[in-house]
């Protein structure tokens, strides 16, 4: 029964790590995704390299290695083929979960040859057992000056992977709205206010009008017209308009154009891909309003062509 434990005391560690960062991904997605590589160094290199270290049998020790090498390559093939098979997000948020180790490694490489792509995927996806395996080792060092400034350096490895997880953590919640455990995209208005809606940024016209992008009309799911449905504006009185005849300036405040007096302008070629492509009747820059957010600082962007909207 003793060497039973022993044996199955690795797998455990694997498990555990797992299973925490289920935990955390049940708890917030992006939290997962930001924190789980640490969790899975502390469970790999801490925990894991204490139980191997405390298994005195070196065949005992050797076998779960390759017991848990073994469980680890299969569950890698299997989500690996269902990714292949299916390719849904859920297959993708399980092997980031299960081998968050593996795909960083991988995409350091995934701008070089498939095989190559593939051939650090599979060494990711052993990677825990090699640092519990090597961790193993350093708790074992007899002398404690070396064994001290290494087990210094694996806390310092799991503290950059923390502090790592903090940048990025604060990073999103800063353009983000969090709610229900998850971080959603938030949205600004040319003030930099934030919302959690794109239905609840109010935009604002120079005489001090208020519209908001509004979807008063429900079609049919993936019907000729919900593959064309934009929404519609409407102002504070409840009036509706077409979203088409509105255009944003440079500084972020739109307007209607009723007369049809914007222009293409004649300054840029028709392959230049921006959408400030049009001009009002006095020669001010200015692009449709489909498709425009504001960053948190209340400026106007598409993501492409912006270097356009002053020139």
């Amino acid at each position: 029964m003793k060497k039973a434990l022993k044996f199955f005391a690795y797998p455990l560690v694997a498990v555990s790590a797992v299973a925490v960062n289920f935990l955390l991904f049940y708890i917030s997605a992006v939290g997962a995704v930001s924190f789980m590589q640490t969790v899975s160094l502390v469970f790999y290199m801490f925990l894991g390299g204490i139980v191997l270290n405390k298994i005195n049998d070196k065949k005992i020790r050797n076998l779960s290695l390759i017991f848990t090498s073994i469980i680890i390559l299969i569950v890698f093939g299997i989500i690996s083929a269902l990714h292949i098979l299916q390719g849904n997000d859920t297959i993708e948020w399980i092997s980031m979960i299960v081998f968050p180790l593996s795909i960083p490694l991988a995409r350091m490489f995934e701008n070089s040859y498939l095989a190559i792509y593939l051939v650090f995927l599979f060494i990711g996806a052993l990677l825990p057992v090699l640092i519990s395996y090597l961790a193993s080792l350093v708790f074992g060092i007899e002398k404690k000056k070396i064994k001290y400034i290494l087990i210094a350096l694996m806390v310092l490895c799991c503290a950059g992977s923390a502090i790592s997880g903090v940048v990025t953590i604060t990073s999103i919640a800063k353009d983000s709205i969090y709610e229900d455990g998850d971080f959603y995209n938030a949205y600004y208005d040319i003030n930099g206010n934030k919302y959690a809606s794109n239905e609840e940024v109010p935009y604002y016209d120079r005489e001090g009008n208020v519209y908001y992008q509004t979807y008063n009309h429900p079609v049919e799911d993936y019907s000729d017209e919900w593959f064309s449905y934009v929404g519609e504006m409407t102002d504070e009185k409840g009036n509706e308009y077409n979203i088409s005849d509105f255009y944003v300036y440079a500084d972020g405040y739109i307007f209607m154009d009723n007369d049809d007096t914007v222009e293409l302008r004649d300054d840029i070629d028709e392959f230049t891909l921006t959408d400030w492509a049009y001009v009002d009747s006095e020669g001010n820059i200015c692009s449709q309003l489909i498709g425009v957010s504001y960053t948190s600082e209340g400026e106007p962007y598409f993501g492409m062509g912006d270097e356009y909207k002053n020139k």
